[in-house]
């Protein structure tokens, strides 16, 4: 069951990064962006509705998270930096699955 429900494995934290492994770390971010638009550019629209697994997320709503999830990575940084007394808001990404 853990290998359809984490077909690349859990996520493992690497501690301790250098300030060169971050920065390395967000330069692949655009790549990551090209990446993505390569593999989907060709699916028709049956593929992206499959879901990665069983009762899972379809490919549609993984992109969908992926965007939402920066966007509010984003926001929680801006708050932190801008306001005096920001608030880690909280988001419910199951009631943006479709």
């Amino acid at each position: 069951m853990d290998q359809i429900k984490y077909p690349i494995g859990q996520f493992q934290p690497i501690n301790n990064l250098s300030n060169d492994e971050i920065i390395n770390l967000i330069k692949q971010i655009p790549e990551l962006i090209k990446r993505l638009n390569t593999l989907l550019i060709g699916l028709e629209q049956y593929q992206l509705e499959t879901p990665y697994r069983p009762n899972g997320w379809t490919v549609r709503q993984v992109i969908h998270h992926l965007a939402d999830n920066d966007m509010n990575a984003y926001l929680r940084f801006k708050r932190g930096l801008t306001e005096n007394n920001p608030l880690a808001n909280t988001y419910r990404e199951d009631l943006w699955e479709n």
